[in-house]
């Protein structure tokens, strides 16, 4: 299969029990496609499947709970095409290629600004430390 798409509609649901996946393009590959996904609640992939409102979390290397929820989604179909359509209407609103420059777009400019004001500070940084500003030489440094 050279094209996704291909592979996408030869399938029922998607399943990656991975624990190192640090996000899911491939589970939003799936819900683009309609499919009704399966992972595992480990890594980042909690924070993208909702259990049970657009796809089906299971604990890592729990192979019963993994054939469990493949048996669901084969034996409830109106399930299966109920989470299917539930992570197209996720990847539609907030998840596309163009919604996620626009959301690194914004980022960057608001540390582009930060900086011009000669501060970046941790909400710029979602968390990190703050980056101190250069100080020109004889610029007093204050407290703050």
């Amino acid at each position: 299969m050279e094209d996704r798409s291909e592979f996408y509609a030869a399938i029922d649901a998607f399943a990656m029990p991975s624990r190192t996946d640090s996000y899911g393009i491939v589970f939003l590959e799936a819900w683009a496609n309609g499919l009704p996904v399966i992972g595992a609640d480990a890594g980042g992939v909690s924070e993208v499947i909702r259990d049970g409102q657009d796809g089906l979390l299971v604990p890592f290397g729990d192979l019963d709970r993994l054939t469990e929820a493949l048996a669901t989604l084969a034996d409830q179909p109106e399930k299966a095409r109920a989470l299917g359509i539930a992570g197209r209407a996720k990847v539609a609103v907030g998840h596309s290629w163009d919604d996620r420059y626009r959301t690194l777009r914004e980022f960057v400019e608001g540390l582009i600004t930060a900086r011009r004001r000669g501060r970046v500070d941790r909400a710029h940084l979602g968390g990190q430390a703050s980056h101190p500003r250069t100080r020109t030489p004889g610029e007093a440094v204050t407290g703050s």
